[in-house]
């Protein structure tokens, strides 16, 4: 209570040392590393292949001291997946030939270009050779461009023939630039923030805050018949939607194995006779092994029998022993998928029998192993097995040396992980989903609880559901929380154009890609969450960024997890998943906030915040949540100072915070929403002169803000002309200048998204697109949460209508600007000149104001004679469920 009085007592004094300390601090961080590039081609205009056996040299001349390394533009992967293989790059000096330094590059941790860092100080005039090979690149290899003309002196030779061609690529130096004009704009934002907040305590008399309204968890009169029948019926009924995924799809793939030819089939055979032995010792070279297929020829209906006993060869322990009938045996392509044999060993799955373990070795791996296989019940009939040709081991019969080796191809069980995981998974739905039934039928739960509890739970389910790097661009948000993670932990340097220092075991070759959901992703996780960070060297690496986008409190949640992770030595796959897991805690804490506070459409909120989009969102390292967060906690701000008496000032605060946040994230597409404000400037049906010139003023310090922060960005998209715009792939953009001249075009892409996509967007909104939109919920589904959130914006009777008809004009009308906006943005930032819509806009970007645009829809007509929200956000987290095993099934 002391601290309290205090904080009241001096609020306008820590509110003005607070924005002074972060001015300084601004200033003193304002320092953005940069690199000033010199190209030596100017233009890509042709592709050159990179394979081993070529050599590709270009020769240059320093023409400042000391560059800090050189960049290869537009590196291309060429539709390859690389593993170990990789690019040579040798720097000679060119006038006596001595070698200066030699780099291996990585290709599978490569995307965009290449960068190669320099050991040595070059002075100015030094000319160099710098000359780029390839190991592991036999067949086919990525590309890198050539330029027809050059903008700094250099010269090309490929394998010693000179090029009229010339390399694209640049000499790179770090500097340093200061934008001091951006911290200045933000303290002037924060002093004109601080100014009107002095005004409203002042001449409204608003406190610093309002006692706070408890919502209580309140025992209701129970039910036991209902209650008992409800939670038995979700139960079973969770357990027969369990049982009919496994059954549909998870047994077969548990059953499944991969193979390994351990001895190639060379179409020769050994007889076996009643109580013959033959032994083999082989090497395996992968985990989980389980069995193995031999070539077996009998007659269909024999008797035999081969009794099998399996020894580690290094220490002589006997590992198993069993009999099989050999008419029993299955075949080999019965237990590999058609997808995993390769072409040369079609015939050889087709004619081999499985001798299953029963079992599976786990720690495998390059261990020798010793088989032997007696036969029985032979009577007068001769067993053959396939040979092949010799390996290391010769293959004994009866005790003595025979030719070649028993043709042998190990299986593995690599996907017995999958049925541990489905269990968790089913066990933590089934008992959420009774859990939850008899909780909301013992308590009425106020709505901003039952959604905190509902939203940890089913979020956490979401942060193993979908794999790392399959939420759509999640490995630049990874790239860019690393960024901040790498700055908590005092690595401040930039090794080089979009390069980072990263731990070793953080690199991989996913980098630049969002992976699909399939049972390979699901593998790695699995095995990747039991590894330790083995190499935590700091390495050069690839990252994206996306910092610019929005700001540095969208990643700060994601970067703490990362920062706590490394600090404790964890893995890379624990590392993201903690990341993940603070993104999903802190917008579960703003969302709750937003709930607590708005005066009416709770459940709307709530409901809008469980669909399965926002909920993958939530539990990835997107930024998504935390700008949705912030987003539902400025409506709810707003909703509250317009319909409620009892305004303070900090809740003037959060709703200049918010809105800021809102102002300088996503290039400033929601900036409409910000007009919600306007509605609080009337005081009943009266313009309130003071009101109106307090929300003019803030709303004109969060245009501040978001000039600081995207007016060179807004600059450059004016300032292009038609045929200057670009992206990835060499596809040119459309430009504002081109819709200047054609503004009929604009309105006829318009149209067509409108009338082409708008059932995409509602599918996505609602969360019917997961993943990397490859898994697609059913329409079912997806009329269901619609169908909830319509029936949560109906009030009871009890409440207030609040909205008039103008005020829901004015509501659509902002969020209809918002709408266009982000369509703008991604007319100009992705779709391809020609196409004949906009393409690249996905529903969930416009769940920032979905709440809004639900909750504007209350009226008279409609009302409930007792409402519970707190059953509608549990038939939400129901539908949530059966969306999960969905998924689980359209992935398997």
């Amino acid at each position: 209570m002391k601290l309290k009085r205090f904080v009241e007592k001096n609020f306008f004094i820590l509110y003005f040392a607070v924005i002074v300390v972060a001015f300084i601090w601004q200033i003193f961080t304002s320092g953005t590393q940069t690199f000033q590039q010199y190209s030596l081609g100017t233009s890509s205009d042709e592709e050159y292949e990179i394979l081993d056996g070529q050599r590709l040299d270009t020769v240059f001349r320093i023409g400042q001291d000391n560059p800090d390394g050189f960049i290869i533009y537009n590196y291309k992967k060429n539709n390859l997946s690389f593993t170990d293989e990789k690019l040579l790059i040798s720097l000679f000096n060119e006038e006596d030939g001595a070698l200066i330094q030699k780099n291996e590059i990585e290709l599978a941790n490569q995307f965009g270009n290449f960068y190669i860092s320099f050991q040595e100080e070059l002075p100015a005039g030094t000319k160099v050779r710098l000359r780029i090979e390839s190991e592991g690149l036999e067949e086919k290899g990525p590309t890198i461009s050539l330029s027809e003309e050059s903008g700094y002196g250099s010269a090309l030779w490929e394998d010693g023939v000179l090029q009229e061609t010339y390399l694209c690529g640049a000499l790179c130096y770090k500097t340093i630039s200061y934008n001091y004009l951006k911290a200045v704009l933000y303290l002037a934002a924060e002093i004109l923030t601080g100014i009107l907040l002095f005004l409203a305590r002042k001449k409204l008399h608003l406190p610093v805050w309002n006692e706070k309204k408890t919502e209580r968890i309140v025992k209701r009169r129970i039910n036991w018949k209902r209650t008992c029948l409800g939670a038995v019926i979700i139960f079973a009924g969770g357990l027969i939607l369990a049982d009919y995924i496994y059954t549909y799809c998870i047994e077969k793939l548990v059953a499944e194995r991969q193979y390994e030819v351990a001895c190639r089939d060379g179409q020769q055979w050994i007889g076996m006779g009643e109580g013959d032995e033959v032994s083999q010792i082989f090497c395996v070279s992968g985990d989980d092994f389980s069995g193995i297929g031999i070539g077996i020829e009998a007659d269909e209906d024999t008797k035999a029998t081969l009794r099998l006993e399996l020894y580690d060869f290094t220490t002589g322990e006997l590992l198993l022993e069993k009999e099989y009938r050999v008419s029993a045996l299955t075949e080999l392509s019965d237990v590999i998928p058609k997808r995993e044999i390769e072409a040369d060993d079609t015939e050889m799955t087709e004619q081999y029998v499985f001798f299953d373990w029963q079992t599976v070795l786990e720690d495998s791996a390059n261990h020798y192993y010793k088989v032997i296989l007696r036969s029985g019940n032979l009577q007068e009939e001769e067993l053959k097995l396939a040979v092949g040709t010799g390996r290391n081991f010769s293959l004994m019969k009866n005790g003595e040396n025979a030719s070649g080796n028993l043709a042998i191809t190990a299986l593995y069980s690599k996907n017995l992980f999958l049925e541990k995981m489905f269990r968790c998974l089913m066990i933590a739905v089934i008992v959420f989903g009774t859990g939850l039934w008899i909780f909301v039928s013992v308590f009425r739960v106020p709505a901003a609880k039952m959604y905190a509890v509902s939203a940890l739970v089913l979020g956490m389910i979401f942060c193993f559901l979908i794999p790392p790097y399959c939420v759509p661009d999640e490995w630049t948000h990874f790239d860019s929380a690393y960024r901040i993670s790498n700055e908590m932990l005092g690595i401040t340097e930039i090794p080089g154009p979009d390069r980072i220092y990263k731990r070793a075991c953080d690199i991989n070759e996913k980098v630049g890609s969002t992976m699909k959901v399939d049972l390979e992703e699901y593998r790695d996780f699995y095995e990747e969450l039991q590894e330790t960070s083995e190499d935590e060297t700091l390495t050069i690496a690839y990252a994206g960024n996306a910092v610019n986008n929005v700001t540095v409190l969208n990643y700060l949640p994601s970067a703490i997890g990362f920062t706590v992770a490394r600090i404790l030595h964890l893995g890379h796959a624990v590392m993201l998943l903690m990341g993940r897991i603070c993104n999903l805690l802190v917008t579960i804490l703003l969302m709750y906030v937003a709930i607590r506070k708005v005066p009416f459409g709770k459940s709307v909120l709530a409901v809008v915040g469980l669909v399965p989009i926002m909920l993958q969102q939530m539990a990835s390292c997107s930024y998504d949540g935390i700008i949705i967060g912030a987003a539902n906690i400025f409506i709810a701000y707003c909703l509250h100072i317009i319909f409620e008496k009892d305004v303070s000032i900090s809740d003037l605060l959060v709703i200049a915070v918010s809105g800021a946040m809102m102002a300088v994230c996503k290039g400033g597409v929601y900036i409409p929403v910000l007009g919600l404000l306007l509605l609080a400037v009337f005081s009943g049906k009266k313009l309130d002169w003071k009101r109106l010139a307090g929300v003019f003023g803030m709303l004109f310090s969060m245009g501040i803000l978001f000039i600081a922060q995207f007016s060179e960005r807004i600059i450059s998209m004016f300032s292009k002309a038609q045929g200057t715009s670009f992206r990835s792939g060499d596809v040119e953009l459309y430009t504002i200048s081109y819709f200047l001249e054609h503004p009929k075009q604009l309105i006829r892409l318009y149209q067509n998204t409108v009338t082409e996509r708008l059932d995409y967007y509602i599918q996505g909104m609602a969360g019917g697109r997961l993943g990397n939109l490859e898994i697609v919920l059913p329409w079912f589904l997806v009329i269901a949460f619609l169908l909830i959130i319509c029936i949560c914006t109906v009030r009871s009777e009890k409440e207030q209508v609040f909205w008039n008809k103008w005020q829901r004009g004015l509501v659509v009308l902002l969020c209809l600007g918002s709408m266009v906006l982000t369509q703008l943005s991604m007319l100009l930032a992705w779709t391809e000149v020609g196409t004949q819509s906009i393409d690249g806009v996905q529903g969930r970007y416009f769940l920032p104001f979905a709440g809004l645009l639900f909750v504007v829809f209350r009226n008279k007509t409609f009302s409930f004679k007792n409402k519970r929200d707190d059953l509608l956000i549990f038939s939400a987290a129901l539908l949530d469920m059966i969306a999960i095993g969905y998924v689980v099934v359209s992935i398997f």
